[in-house]
């Protein structure tokens, strides 16, 4: 399958990674082949005059006014999470959560591993929270 076969939904990224450049196939501003780099590379780099963090979804949707993404990651920012939301997500990241879709069914749970944060980083090295 060639990449202009393939409907791909927008995700909620809007112009952050790559400017307003459309990518060619629709009207998803971040690529397909863009956002699949920067997940699968996994390296971050700092940003020192933005807040750091994996994912700020700032006003959130549909305008995402503010919103800033991957300039680092703090010990509470849940990644896989986060990139699940941004790859399935679509528009206003809440595609795939289970809904219910008319002539379709139920939707799968995509944009959650399940997993949240259980204890409370410490500030110092290693960072671990307390047993439970």
């Amino acid at each position: 399958m060639i990449p202009e076969d393939v409907n791909y939904q927008p995700n909620i990224l809007g112009d952050i990674l790559n400017g307003t450049d459309k990518d060619g196939f629709t009207d998803n501003i971040v690529s397909a082949e863009v956002l699949t780099t920067v997940l699968a590379n996994d390296v971050l780099e700092i940003a020192p005059d933005l807040p750091t963090t994996y994912f700020n979804g700032g006003s959130g949707a549909p305008n995402f006014e503010g919103a800033i993404g991957f300039t680092g990651r703090t010990l509470q920012d849940d990644v896989i999470d986060v990139s699940l939301i941004l790859l399935f997500g679509g528009g206003d990241g809440a595609r795939f959560n289970g809904q219910e879709v008319e002539g379709v069914g139920t939707l799968p749970i995509l944009v959650s591993d399940g997993v949240a944060l259980t204890a409370e980083p410490t500030d110092t090295f290693p960072y671990l929270g307390s047993p439970e």
